[in-house]
């Protein structure tokens, strides 16, 4: 787990992006198909240091060859806010996400999240 500490601390300037954390929410009620409904409901809207992750992963497929693009998102929470691991990140117009969730201090007041670029 990563560990925010005096050499890696991150200053109230370098939160310049914004982001929204969004989850998937559902009526719960059918529709006439007899489908149930979800959407993804804006639970919180902030601003964060985006990082580029250095582990980029390869794949090949048959003869095509391509990356999965993941970002590290440093970015202070609330408590009120329990972020979950299926909920993703719209940033810059893309979605991306969420694979894991750290608190970086004892206090909870900033979180790194891992996320991965959804292609589509």
């Amino acid at each position: 787990m990563p560990i925010l500490n005096e050499k890696n601390r991150i200053n109230a300037g370098e939160f310049i992006h914004p982001i929204q954390i969004q989850r998937k929410t559902s009526s719960g009620l059918p529709n006439a198909q007899g489908i149930v409904e979800s959407t993804w409901e804006t639970i919180m809207s902030t601003r964060a240091k985006v990082m580029n992750n250095t582990n980029k992963e390869s794949y090949v497929t048959n003869v095509t060859e391509y990356s999965v693009e993941s970002k590290k998102f440093y970015f202070r929470t609330s408590k009120q806010v329990k972020l979950k691991s299926n909920d993703r990140i719209l940033y810059d117009g893309e979605i991306y996400n969420i694979t894991s969730i750290y608190d970086l201090d004892d206090k909870k007041i900033i979180s790194l999240a891992l996320a991965v670029l959804v292609e589509g």
